[in-house]
């Protein structure tokens, strides 16, 4: 920013959380991110607003379908076990998805 940049390219969930924290003046365009919306990235996806805007893997609205689909291939699947980069703020939201899911069908049998 120090070199008077027109527009920052920012890659990557962790990276475009860094670029908005360093500016509020410098339109930043993400070429993919996951979930803008819940990493407070952007105001909305179909108005973004403030200087961030992009494209979104939208990973967290896959995955209650995905712990669905385990459950469909393990029908008696009690525990998973998931990695990922903890330091990532979408693999966060993305693993809170599945504990709710998980938690509203803990009764339920497949």
């Amino acid at each position: 920013m120090r070199q008077g940049v027109d527009i920052i390219v920012a890659e990557g969930t962790v990276t475009v959380v860094a670029a908005k924290q360093a500016t509020t003046a410098i339109p930043i365009v993400f070429p993919i991110a996951g979930d803008p919306l819940g990493n407070k990235l952007v105001a909305s996806l179909a108005r973004p607003g403030g200087n961030v805007t992009g494209l979104s893997i939208q990973a967290t609205d896959l995955a209650p379908k995905r712990l669905e689909l385990f459950r469909e291939i393990v029908p008696g699947l009690v525990r998973l076990a998931i990695m990922a980069n903890a330091a990532s703020p979408n693999a966060a939201l993305e693993i809170g998805e599945l504990r709710s899911t998980a938690s509203a069908h803990r009764n339920d049998r497949v």
